[in-house]
């Protein structure tokens, strides 16, 4: 069951990690340098997510973790479906932020999960698993959300009322990008503008499907994942100098098992003829009544 995580987290994260890539270069114009440079904050909280969730998955159990992250990776595409034309990089930085996280966490105690339901001995098959799902995952999610985001881009921009469609232009937006420097400066700007109004709704309906699929699976993991685990109790500690006293029934117990094992007293044959020179001895024996 904690593949199924993995592989569905994947989906919406990889893939939306394609369509802000565009966005950044299309909508908000920056080189491929530049958009690849303002992605880093998501592998950082990524990080900050899976160093958080392990004591967590060590004390509760995977649920808990695996739970809340599919939350945050949730929350985190619902932020990402309010964005608009005028949202500037700070919208994108948040959800990374958000989604990286959440996405930590669940990766770090799902992989938990599935490491533990094999043995030892087949360690390699659950690694196998674990990388396996997340990268069928992650091919998924971009097939998809790529397939949403084109396909609501090119509808909206080859509308009759959209005026100034070309074949270029319902290709991509980076065509768009290419194409706009050869038109005048008012049939560019129009362009361009309907190119990023089309773009930000393909991306908006790629993130609802998302932040769908992660909110099911948060929901489906809430249910059928293991239910965490009681905390450890805290040790008693016992103050310095005093001894814990050992309850009625482990005391009785303990002197009757002494009791089987004592040896007997014996009187050596020889004190009958002589009693004064001989004495019979008993060996001795501290009974130690210890507690666990």
């Amino acid at each position: 069951m904690g593949a199924c995580p993995l592989a569905l987290m994947s989906f919406a994260l990889f893939g939306a990690l394609f369509v802000i890539t565009l966005h950044l270069q299309g909508v908000l114009g920056y080189t491929p340098w530049q958009a690849g440079i303002r992605t880093l904050p998501l592998p950082f909280a990524l990080s900050v997510g899976a160093v958080a969730a392990l004591p967590l998955a060590a004390r509760w159990g995977e649920r808990l973790p695996v739970v809340a992250g599919l939350v945050l990776v949730t929350a985190a595409f619902g932020i990402l479906t309010t964005t608009t034309t005028t949202d500037g990089y700070g919208q994108l930085v948040l959800f990374q932020i958000v989604a990286g996280l959440g996405a930590g966490a669940t990766a770090a105690a799902g992989t938990e999960a599935v490491m533990g339901a094999v043995p030892g001995e087949r360690a390699g098959v659950g690694s196998a698993v674990n990388d396996a799902t997340r990268q069928v995952g992650s091919s998924l999610g971009v097939a998809v959300q790529g397939s949403i985001l084109s396909s609501v881009y090119g509808h909206r921009m080859n509308r009759p009322t959209a005026g100034l469609a070309t074949p270029d232009a319902g290709d991509s937006i980076l065509a768009v990008r290419a194409l706009a420097p050869r038109l005048p400066d008012a049939q560019a700007a129009h362009l361009l503008a309907t190119a990023k109004e089309s773009f930000v709704s393909g991306l908006t309906h790629s993130a609802a499907v998302a932040g769908t699929v992660t909110l099911v699976t948060a929901l489906a993991a809430a249910h059928w994942l293991p239910a965490p685990r009681a905390p450890p109790e805290a040790p008693v500690s016992t103050p310095a100098g005093l001894r814990r006293t050992p309850d009625a029934a482990t005391a009785t117990a303990t002197v009757r098992r002494a009791r089987r094992i004592l040896p007997k007293t014996r009187t050596h044959p020889s004190c009958s003829s002589r009693p004064p020179q001989c004495s019979t001895t008993t060996p001795r024996y501290d009974l130690v009544v210890a507690c666990s």
